[in-house]
This record gives structure tokens, C-alpha cells and sequence, in this order.
């Protein structure tokens, strides 16, 4: 399973005119850039450190309330840069879903051409975005692209609530947490990897703690330490408990995941 520890890596990536990219994914990044300014939040699907994306958000929170600027990287045909153009957005069983935008043509600088729109969080794209599985997208008259949800569930979610929390009022949205006490350690187990489920662990507490995966024959196997007031970015699945201790080893805490979860607070 992928750590990506206390990370903030920035990826910008450009158009990459239809052309499977292998390595693919999605990257969340949620970084302030003046201390005490407002967060940078975004969150990318496409390739890490390279000009090739399919898929971009950028948080715009104002006092109107939250809003994201959404980019689809797509083929443009004869559009002119700043023409208007609808973005269908379908998946099986579901009821499409139009988003209005306007074309962008960075061609004689970057090289990236698509659509760009600026939604509130209330707007239907958002709930198709976090709900229905992946994604078929396209511009007006233009060859379309899949988006695969699955894989970027909970950074999707990570997003939205970060955003969300920028906002006059905002607040994050709640998370389901399911803690058992260290008792239940015994009879824990991994049971699955087929959902993926990213989660943050932010240690609280007043001493260093160790993460261990507990595996699928109910064997613990460390994965990190954490300091006081630091954090990491695990990915890992649902039905995958997770065992938290002090440095001497003595159970704190059993953490499961649940859908949708994207932090869990090491409080003891």
C-alpha cells in the first residue's frame, strides 16, 4: 500500500490530446502559501510532476460561499477560446448531468485546451462527482474522456470539505469514525482490499505513536511513527483495521475506516 508521508507536493499538469497516459491518478493538495492567508486547495487527475491531466479542481471560496473552478482537459475543434460550451457528464443508470463553461485555448503557451467552469459546491456536478461511479465526459461535439471515481473517492471528499470549510460559516463535513477499544484487538483482521479508502491520521496526543496495518491473518505490521502534532496519508481499504500504540508498544487505539472517511485524530 502507497504512504505518501506528510505530503505537499504540488502537480500541475497540461492537456494530453487524447492519449492514454499510463501512471495516472489523483493528487489532493491543501497548502497555505502565506502564513495566515487562505489555503491553496486543488486537487488533480493526471500524471505527477508532468504537463499531463484530464481533470482539475481549484477551490474559489468567497463571501457568496464556496465555489470551485473545474477544468476538463479536452480536444476543442473549432472552438474559440472563451466561447460558451455545455460539458455532459453521464454514467450508467444515472440521469446526465450538463455543466455550463467556456472554452480555454492555451495553445500558444502551454499547450492545454478545454472548458472551464465555476460551480458552487450545491451544483449537481459535485454530487455526481462524489456518488455515481466513474465518469464519462465531453465537450460539445468533441471526443470524450472517462474519469475513474473509484480510484479518487476520498480525495473527491477530502476536496469538498476542505473547500467547504472556506466558506463564510463553512464547516467541514462530518465524518463517520468507528472506534473499537484495544479488547477487540485479538479477533481484528483484514478481510477485503476492494474498496480504497485514503485516510489522514493526525496525532493529537501528548507522546509519539505507531501505526500498524493489521493484516489478513490478524498480524500487525508497522507502517510509521508519529510525533506529536504531526500527520501522514495512508491509502488503504475498507475492512482494513489499523492498530495504534505507544512507543512501548501498549494498544492506544483500533481505528476501522469507513466510507467517506478522510481524517482520523489520534487522541490518546
Amino acid at each position: 500500500m502507497r504512504i505518501l508521508v506528510m505530503s505537499a507536493i504540488v502537480a500541475w499538469a497540461g492537456w494530453t490530446g487524447g492519449v492514454a497516459a499510463q501512471g495516472m491518478e489523483w493528487v489532493y493538495t491543501n497548502w497555505t502559501p502565506t502564513p495566515g492567508g487562505a489555503p491553496s486547495i486543488s486537487l488533480d487527475y493526471g500524471v505527477a510532476s508532468t504537463d499531463i491531466v484530464q481533470f482539475s479542481l481549484a477551490c474559489d471560496g468567497g463571501p457568496g460561499g464556496a465555489m470551485a473552478d473545474v477544468d476538463f482537459f479536452s480536444e476543442i475543434g473549432a472552438l474559440r477560446d472563451g466561447a460558451p460550451t455545455q460539458v455532459q457528464v453521464s454514467a450508467p443508470g444515472q440521469i446526465g448531468v450538463q455543466v455550463p463553461g467556456r472554452v480555454f485555448d492555451y495553445r500558444d503557451s502551454t499547450g492545454h485546451t478545454g472548458a472551464r467552469a465555476t460551480l458552487p459546491l450545491s451544483h449537481p456536478f459535485f454530487a455526481a462527482l462524489s456518488d455515481w461511479p466513474d465518469l464519462s465526459v465531453q465537450l460539445t461535439g468533441q471526443r470524450g474522456f472517462e474519469l475513474p471515481i473509484q480510484r479518487g473517492r476520498a480525495d473527491i471528499a477530502r476536496f469538498l470539505a476542505d473547500c467547504q470549510a472556506t466558506a463564510p460559516g463553512g464547516a467541514a463535513v462530518p465524518v463517520p469514525t468507528v472506534e473499537t477499544d484495544c479488547n477487540s484487538y485479538a479477533t481484528a483482521r483484514s478481510v477485503s482490499g476492494d474498496v480504497p479508502q485514503q485516510v489522514t491520521f493526525s496525532n493529537m496526543s501528548d507522546g509519539a505513536r505507531v501505526l500498524f496495518w493489521i493484516d489478513y491473518q490478524s498480524q500487525p505490521t508497522q507502517i510509521t511513527i508519529l510525533e506529536p502534532g504531526l500527520w501522514v496519508t495512508i491509502d488503504t481499504y475498507l475492512t482494513h483495521p489499523w492498530l495504534i500504540t505507544d512507543m512501548t508498544g501498549t494498544c492506544q487505539q483500533v481505528m476501522h475506516p469507513q466510507a467517506g472517511q478522510v481524517r482520523f485524530e489520534i487522541l490518546r
